[in-house]
C-alpha cells in the first residue's frame, strides 16, 4: 500500500478503522486470517535467517572480530544476499554494541529484507529501545510493510512504549484484513484498553463480527485489563458481546473475576443481567462463582472465625491452580487484618496444601506485613529466610526490601534511599541498575511514595496532573478537572485514591469545581468509600451552617456508617469535631478509634493520641494533657515520627501559653521521655538499615562467587 511521505495522523487512521467496523459485518467483507498466530511471519528470503538458530559458537563470548568473521561465513553458507555493512550491523548487535549498530543502520540505506533481518535480530536479543530508534529513521518503509510493522509492534509492546505502539498499530490496521494476525490485534486491544478504552471496544467488536480467529484467552485478557484501567461500562460492553455471541466461551476463572466487578460496580439491574448470563452458560454454581461469594462473605466475620470457615471451604477444591487462586483472593480480603500470628497461619496453610510460597509474591506479602507492623527485627529475620530459600537477589527484590525498610522507618527514607542507591550502583548487574534507580527515585519522592498503589499506566495520568496539583490555584484546579473528565469520557477509570486526593484539595481551597467533582465520583462508583463520604461531610461542615445543623449532619453520618468506621475514620471525625469546637465529643470518638484498632495497626495508635492531645489542648485540660503525654511516652507499641514529635511540641507550647502554666516540670519531663523514645526508634532504624545493606552486600557477593 502506497502512502505519501508524511505520516498520517493516528486519530485519522482510527476513524478509518471505525468506518471499517461499520461495514465489516457484511458477509462480502468477511475475511479470515490464519488461526495460528505467530510472533513474526517467516518468508523464504533473507528474513528466514536467524542468529538464534546459529550453532553453539555464538553461545559463548567472542571478540567482535571473531563474531564478524563467523557471521560472514554463516551468511555465505546460508546463501543470503546481504551486504557486508548489514553483516557488520548484525555483528555489532550480537556483541551488544548497540550504539554503533544503530548509528550504522541509520547511516545506511538498508533494503526491506536487510531491515527485517536487523529488526528481527534486535527483537530476538531484546534490544527493543534500539529497534524503535531505527524505526524513527525508516518510517516510510515500515509504514507500508506488514512484517516490519509486526516486528516493531512486538518491540514497542515489550518496551511499553505506547506512543510508538499506537502509531504502529494505526498503520497495521490499514493493511488488508487477510494480512492481519490475531496476535497483534490482541496486543492492540491490550494497549488501547490502557490508552483509549472506547477505541478498544470498537476493536473488540470488529474482531468478533469480522470473525477473526479469537484466542481462547482473548475475552479473559480483555476483562482482566479492563477491570484495572477502564470504566465499568467497558466491562458491560464486553459482557453484551458474550451474551449476543453464545458460541464464544470464556473460562470459569473469568466468570469469577466478572462477578467481583459486578459486586463492586453493578446496579441491581446489572447483577440480575449477569446472573441470567451465568444461568444461560450453566455457570451459576461453578466453583469460581462460589469461591468469590465465599471470600466476599468473610468480611462479615472476625479473623478468629475465618480460619475454620476457610478450612471447610477449601476441601472442595481439588485443582492446584484454583487452590492457589483461592489463597490469593483470601489474602487480598484479609491483608489489612493479618498480624504476625495470623500471617503465619495463612503461610502454614499454603505449605500444608502444597501451594508455592517460595516466590516473590509470598515474600512481598510477608515484607508488607512487617512494614505495617514497623518491626525491624522481624524484617531482618525474614531477609535470612528469603536468602536461604535460594531466590536470586535482583532489582525487584532490592526495591521490595528498600520499600519495606522505608515503611518501617518513614523518617529515615532519604538516608535509606541514599544507601540503596550506592548498593545498586556498586553491586547490581548493569541491565538492572537504571531501571531500579529510576523507580527508587520516583517512589521516594514525597508524592510518589504516598501513591505507590497507582498502576503503571495510571501513573501517566498522575504525572500529568501532579504539577497542576502542586500549584493550588483555581486555574490549575480547572485544568485538573478537565483532564479527569476527559479521561473518564475516553472510558478510563482513574484510581479512586487519586480522585480523593484531588477532591481533598478542592475542599481545602473551596474550589468552584468541588460540587461537580463530587457528582463525577458519585456517577462513576456505585459503591463509594467511607473516605469519600467523609470528604463530603467535611465540605458540608465547612459551609455556612449553624452549629446545631452541623451536629445533626455529623450525627446522621455516624448513625449511617457506624458499622464501617475504622480508627482512621474516627481520627478524621475527631478533627472535624475539633474544628467546630466540640472538643469533648472529639475525645469520645478518639476513644472509639483507640478501641477499634486492629493488632496489625497498633503502630498507628500515635495518630489517635496526637489528635486527642489537640482536643485536650483546646479544652485546656491540664490533667488530661499531661496524662496522655505520659501514656505516649510509656506505650511500648507507640512509634513516634518526626511529624508527631513536632505536633506534640507545638501543642505543648500552645497549652503553656494559653493556660498560663507556671510550673513546666511535668511538661518538660513528659516531653523529654517522648523525645528519648523517638531518638531510640531512629537509632534502631539506622542500625536496621546498616544491617540490611551489609546483609544484601554479602548476599550479592555470595551469589556472584
Amino acid at each position: 500500500m502506497q502512502r505519501s511521505g508524511c505520516v498520517l495522523q493516528i486519530r485519522t487512521l482510527q476513524k478509518s478503522l471505525q468506518s471499517r467496523i461499520v461495514t465489516s459485518i457484511l458477509p462480502s467483507h468477511h475475511t479470515h486470517i490464519p488461526s495460528s498466530p505467530t510472533l513474526i511471519s517467516i518468508r523464504q528470503s533473507s528474513t528466514a535467517f536467524s542468529l538464534s538458530k546459529a550453532p553453539n559458537y555464538l553461545k559463548t563470548k567472542k571478540t567482535l572480530e571473531e563474531t564478524r568473521q563467523f557471521l560472514k561465513d554463516w551468511v555465505k553458507n546460508c546463501d543470503l544476499e546481504i551486504t557486508d555493512k548489514t553483516c557488520e550491523i548484525l555483528a555489532l548487535i550480537e556483541s551488544r554494541d548497540l550504539e554503533k549498530a544503530v548509528s550504522l543502520t541509520n547511516q545506511s540505506s538498508l533494503t526491506r529484507d536487510e531491515l527485517r533481518l536487523v529488526l528481527k535480530h534486535m527483537l530476538i536479543k531484546k534490544e527493543y529501545r534500539s529497534s524503535i530508534t531505527v524505526y524513527n529513521k525508516y518510517k516510510p518503509i515500515v509504514s507500508d510493510d506488514t512484517e516490519l510493522t509486526s516486528i516493531l509492534l512486538q518491540c514497542s509492546y515489550n518496551l511499553k512504549n505506547y506512543n510508538a505502539f499506537e502509531e504502529l498499530f494505526a498503520y497495521y490496521m490499514q493493511f488488508k484484513s487477510s494480512d492481519l494476525e490475531s496476535h497483534y490485534l490482541e496486543l492492540g486491544l491490550k494497549v488501547h484498553l490502557r490508552l483509549n478504552p472506547e477505541f478498544a471496544k470498537q476493536l473488540l467488536y470488529q474482531m468478533v463480527y469480522m470473525e477473526y480467529p479469537i484466542g481462547k484467552d482473548l475475552f479473559s485478557e480483555f476483562f482482566r485489563i479492563a477491570r484495572r484501567y477502564a470504566s465499568f461500562d467497558v466491562i458491560k460492553f464486553g459482557l453484551d458481546l458474550l451474551i449476543n455471541n453464545p458460541k464464544i466461551r470464556i473460562s470459569e476463572k473469568t466468570y469469577g473475576e466478572l462477578l467481583s466487578s459486578y459486586l463492586v460496580d453493578g446496579t441491581d439491574y446489572d447483577l440480575k443481567k449477569f446472573f441470567n448470563f451465568l444461568l444461560e452458560r450453566s455457570a451459576l454454581n461453578s466453583l469460581e462463582i462460589r469461591m468469590v461469594s465465599f471470600v466476599e462473605g468473610l468480611r462479615r466475620h472476625s479473623i478468629d472465625e475465618v480460619w475454620a470457615k476457610v478450612e471447610k471451604f477449601k476441601r472442595g477444591i481439588d485443582d492446584e491452580e484454583t487452590l492457589e487462586r483461592f489463597y490469593d483472593k483470601l489474602y487480598l480480603q484479609l491483608k489489612d487484618r493479618l498480624d504476625y500470628p495470623n500471617l503465619m497461619i495463612y503461610l502454614n496453610m499454603l505449605e500444608m496444601d502444597g501451594v508455592q510460597n517460595n516466590n516473590y509474591k509470598s515474600h512481598e506479602r510477608i515484607c508488607s506485613t512487617f512494614g505495617r507492623l514497623r518491626d525491624n527485627e522481624k524484617f531482618l529475620q525474614t531477609l535470612e529466610i528469603i536468602r536461604d530459600s535460594g531466590v536470586e537477589l535482583n532489582g525487584s527484590y532490592i526495591k521490595l526490601f528498600w520499600r519495606t525498610l522505608c515503611e518501617t522507618n518513614p523518617d529515615l527514607t532519604p538516608s535509606i534511599t541514599k544507601d540503596f542507591h550506592i548498593l545498586v550502583k556498586e553491586k547490581l548487574d548493569p541491565k538492572d541498575i537504571n531501571r531500579t534507580l529510576q523507580e527508587l527515585n520516583y517512589y521516594s519522592s514525597p508524592d510518589g511514595f504516598k501513591l505507590q498503589r497507582i498502576s503503571k499506566t495510571n501513573d501517566l495520568l498522575y504525572k500529568r496532573i501532579l504539577p497542576l496539583l502542586s500549584k493550588r490555584d483555581e486555574k490549575s484546579d480547572t485544568r485538573v478537572f478537565h483532564i479527569i473528565n476527559e479521561s473518564i469520557r475516553e472510558g478510563k477509570r482513574p484510581p479512586i485514591f487519586l480522585l480523593l486526593e484531588i477532591l481533598r484539595g478542592y475542599i481545602q481551597r473551596k474550589s468552584e469545581h468541588t460540587l461537580q467533582f463530587i457528582m463525577l465520583i458519585q456517577n462513576m462508583f456505585k459503591t463509594r468509600s467511607i473516605d469519600f463520604d467523609l470528604l463530603v461531610l467535611k465540605k458540608d461542615l465547612l459551609g455556612k451552617q449553624t452549629k446545631d445543623s452541623r451536629i445533626k449532619r455529623m450525627n446522621r453520618f455516624l448513625y449511617e456508617n457506624k458499622e464501617s468506621l475504622n480508627y482512621n475514620h474516627y481520627n478524621e471525625i475527631a478533627t472535624l469535631l475539633i474544628n467546630i469546637g466540640e472538643f469533648q465529643r472529639a475525645l469520645e470518638y478518639l476513644n472509639y478509634g483507640r478501641n477499634s484498632v486492629k493488632p496489625v495497626e497498633r503502630s498507628e495508635v500515635i495518630k489517635i493520641y496526637v489528635f486527642a492531645l489537640k482536643a485536650l489542648m483546646y479544652k485546656l485540660d491540664y490533667k488530661g494533657f499531661i496524662a496522655l503525654m505520659n501514656l505516649i511516652a510509656n506505650d511500648k507499641l507507640t512509634i513516634i515520627t518526626d511529624a508527631d514529635l513536632a505536633s506534640i511540641k507545638g501543642y505543648s507550647n500552645y497549652f503553656i501559653k494559653k493556660g498560663k502554666v507556671q510550673d513546666l516540670s511535668e511538661f518538660d519531663a513528659a516531653y523529654k521521655e517522648i523525645k528519648s523514645k523517638h531518638s531510640a526508634f531512629l537509632l534502631n532504624g539506622r542500625e536496621a538499615s546498616k544491617r540490611t545493606i551489609k546483609f544484601l552486600r554479602q548476599w550479592l557477593a555470595y551469589s556472584k562467587a
